[in-house]
Order: C-alpha cells, then sequence, then structure tokens
C-alpha cells in the first residue's frame, strides 16, 4: 500500500491510489500537500532543511517568571559572598585573645573615666 510524508513535518500516512496526486492534509501538524508514493521516491534522502518544529516562535528565556527568580536568586548569593569577604569580623565572632595583658588592656579600655569632683558636696535631689 502506498504511504505519503508529509514535508513538514515528516508524518507517514497511507494513502489509497484513488487518492495519489490530490491535495490532502497532514493528521499532525494541519499542512495541506500533494499525495504523491514515496515508496517510488526511495532515492531521495531523507535529509530536510526545513525544522522539524516548524515556524514556531522561539522561547524567550528572559521571559520566564522561573529564570528571573533564580537570577535574582544567584546575584544575591554573590552580593552575600563578596559583602561578607569585604566585611570585617563582627566582635562576638573573632578569636578570643587569652594574653593577660591584652586581657587588661582590654579591661582598662572598658572602665568609665573619672567624673571630676563636684563643688557644694552633695548631689542635688531630682525627685521632690
Amino acid at each position: 500500500m502506498p504511504y505519503t510524508r508529509c514535508p513538514k513535518c515528516r508524518h507517514e500516512q497511507y494513502a489509497t491510489h484513488a487518492i495519489l496526486g490530490l491535495q490532502i492534509e497532514c493528521k499532525k501538524c494541519g499542512r495541506a500537500y500533494l499525495a504523491k508514493d514515496e515508496a517510488e521516491n526511495e532515492s531521495e534522502p531523507l535529509v530536510s532543511t526545513e525544522s522539524p518544529f516548524g515556524e514556531r516562535p522561539v522561547l524567550n528565556i528572559l521571559k520566564s517568571v522561573g529564570f528571573l527568580f533564580l537570577l535574582i536568586a544567584v546575584v544575591g548569593l554573590v552580593f552575600w559572598g563578596i559583602v561578607s569577604l569585604i566585611r570585617p569580623t563582627p566582635k562576638g565572632i573573632e578569636k578570643k585573645n587569652t594574653d593577660p595583658q591584652a586581657v587588661e588592656n582590654r579591661n582598662v579600655a572598658r572602665e568609665p573615666a573619672e567624673l571630676p569632683a563636684r563643688r557644694g558636696g552633695r548631689m542635688p535631689r531630682l525627685n521632690g
């Protein structure tokens, strides 16, 4: 039994001798073409210059919401990594210095400065 092949999607379908030479519609892509017996034309190469997917618009990946979310997440992680490398270490995380001289220097620096002596003796009352 003869068969025909759609020139656009390369879909093969059987055709009776009665419809050979007539215009038929592809059941897969819907394109109309002339029905001819492909069994007689086997010497022709099956390589087509047309895309097997037809003329569909190319998906623009930048319009994809998932890609934009991933892009923002990656940029945020890179920014966080750069900032964490540049930023100095917080004091609570830094390595404790156990040198006694350094500990004493740190304690001396934290003591409040002495207030100058007041003239007049007592401190005034603020409440009543």
